[in-house]
């Protein structure tokens, strides 16, 4: 099983070469295995979660379009995903233990441009691997993510 740190580099660097599916996938996973630690216990780190928002008070229900849901880790940094991305179940379940934060500075993402087909194949490769079977990838794709 990848720790949260794994799955956030991993996330990081699809982010890096444009390939946002992968990095979606990798952070439904790392909050997949969150609240599997809250709910069934777990020993080792626990990331911090945070909501970046522009409404800290919760004045403007509208406002959430823009909202981020942030795992984060000392060693691996942090990966961030748009909350309506998530499933609206596991956004709840997200809100129930995050912190709200103010929403800061996002710069646009460099990518990479001419990225060789063998770094995506393999940053694709390892992804999948984490997934132990294909049973947990269909709880990722249908109980965290909301990517229809």
């Amino acid at each position: 099983m990848p720790s949260f740190s794994d799955l956030i580099k991993i996330g990081n660097r699809a982010k890096g070469i444009g390939q946002w599916e992968a990095a979606n996938l990798a952070f439904g996973l790392a909050l997949k295995d969150y609240f599997d630690f809250l709910f069934m216990g777990g020993e080792g780190e626990v990331p911090r979660i945070h909501i970046e928002t522009g409404d800290t008070i919760g004045s403007n229900s509208g406002e959430v379009f823009y909202d981020l849901l942030t795992i984060e880790t000392r060693e691996a940094g942090s990966l961030c995903i748009p909350v309506p991305l998530l499933n609206p179940f596991a956004a709840f379940c997200a809100a129930k233990t995050a912190r709200l934060v103010t929403r800061g500075e996002h710069s646009g993402r460099q990518v990479r441009e001419d990225i060789p087909a063998e770094e995506t194949e393999e940053l694709w490769k390892q992804l999948l691997g984490f997934f132990p079977e294909d049973v947990v990838l269909q709880e990722v794709l249908s109980d965290i993510l909301n990517l229809d």
